[in-house]
């Protein structure tokens, strides 16, 4: 892990990441950091999920009106940045045709993506929803699955 995966992880708190399994295999796996847990021996708990978890950035991010999806170029770039971890700003598309400016990060467990304001607070999905941000596939299902 490099050291901006490494400071991505801890400030951020999730990153994707390359191993190897004892067969020198190589596969990828999500780890998240829980900053508010802290374990016995000093350490943040960590929780890894590994690629046959489903989380799919690409699958997730069809869930979303981000404009930065349109063109492939951009997109491939918003989401190898998703993809190290990066609290990544993106402009998405509201039913009223206004943009606006929001970061995003993985949310893991929940199969979605986390949206933040430009001051970091959250968005919630409702309000995501109700803007058109996002769909409302993510009320009825874990998108994972979806």
């Amino acid at each position: 892990m490099s050291s901006k995966e490494s400071y991505d992880l801890h400030i951020i708190g999730i990153g994707n990441n390359t191993y190897a399994n004892q067969n020198g295999s190589q596969y990828k796996a999500w780890d998240q950091l829980y900053p508010s847990t802290i374990l016995p021996n000093g350490r943040m708990k960590e929780r890894t999920f590994h690629e046959n978890y489903g989380f799919d950035v690409q699958k997730v991010g069809t869930n979303y009106r981000i404009m930065d999806l349109i063109i492939e170029e951009h997109a491939n770039r918003l989401y190898q940045n998703i993809e190290r971890g990066n609290l990544q700003l993106a402009k998405f598309l509201g039913k009223d045709g206004e943009d606006e400016q929001l970061f995003i990060t993985p949310n893991i467990p929940v199969g979605c993506f986390d949206v933040f304001t430009l001051d970091r607070k959250p968005v919630s999905l409702e309000l995501q929803v109700e803007k058109g941000y996002s769909t409302e596939v993510l009320y009825n299902y874990d998108c994972r699955n979806g």
